[in-house]
């Protein structure tokens, strides 16, 4: 190719560019202004192209307003749930608290009463003890003494026993720690070793509950007589009183 071939096609080459950017021109500023007169200057299709731009454009403005609109309805319904939530929970904290000083003096009630039906009972048994002191007074008789306390005393192990308060028996069984409490340790003529030969407390039980212990004397052996004994130094601690 000579120079005048070069210099021609590269005339062309520009011609080409040229023209493409004349016609790009009125393309942008079609887009960005359709309503303007650059529409006017721009091709049939560019300006349908403007046209669809823009309505989209003016489509999408809405839907941003509404998604808004929504995320703040939104927002708002969670509060409100929330506020309800509290206003519930404060509630049911004031309830529970109200439901357990109800409870804690009900329950100082029954403690400081609880005794009211036991000391009832015993209201009789002090009647007839009275009766009896007086009574002693214009009879000497001491049989007859002897069998208005033995009344009382059945009426007092009656009415323990109605509260679940009941003796047990101690002589003749084996030395128990749990329901035993030895206060000596001697021979006996008929009981074996370990046995409890004599009580000198009764013992009680609450229900299946151990109230009092017994106080017992313990078998060291049989002897061959009641005068000899075979304590081998034991002494147990006091019977209560």
């Amino acid at each position: 190719m000579n120079e005048t071939q070069k210099h021609q096609s590269m005339e062309d080459a520009i011609a080409e560019a040229l023209a493409a950017v004349d016609g790009a021109e009125p393309i942008a500023r079609a887009v960005a202004a359709p309503e303007s007169s650059a529409i006017e200057e721009a091709p049939e299709e560019v300006v349908d192209l403007a046209n669809t731009v823009a309505a989209a454009e003016a489509a999408a403005e809405p839907s941003t307003a509404k998604t808004e609109t929504a995320d703040s309805d939104v927002l708002a319904a969670k509060d409100s749930a929330l506020d309800d939530l509290k206003q519930r929970h404060m509630r049911l904290m004031a309830d529970f608290d109200n439901y357990r000083k109800r409870v804690q003096r009900e329950q100082k009630t029954q403690q400081l009463f609880a005794g009211e039906n036991s000391f009832r009972d015993m209201l009789s048994v002090l009647d007839n003890i009275e009766r009896a002191l007086s009574s002693s007074n214009d009879d000497s008789d001491a049989a007859s003494l002897r069998n208005g306390l033995s009344m009382i005393l059945n009426q007092m192990i009656s009415s323990l026993g109605r509260h679940g308060v009941k003796p047990f028996a101690s002589v003749g069984t084996y030395f128990d720690p749990e329901r035993h409490e030895a206060v000596a340790r001697q021979g006996h003529p008929m009981h074996d070793e370990d046995l409890v030969c004599e009580e000198m407390q009764k013992g009680y039980m609450f229900h299946d509950r151990l109230l009092r212990p017994a106080s017992v004397i313990v078998s060291a052996g049989k002897l061959d007589s009641t005068g000899e004994s075979a304590s081998n130094g034991f002494q147990g601690p006091e019977a209560e009183s």
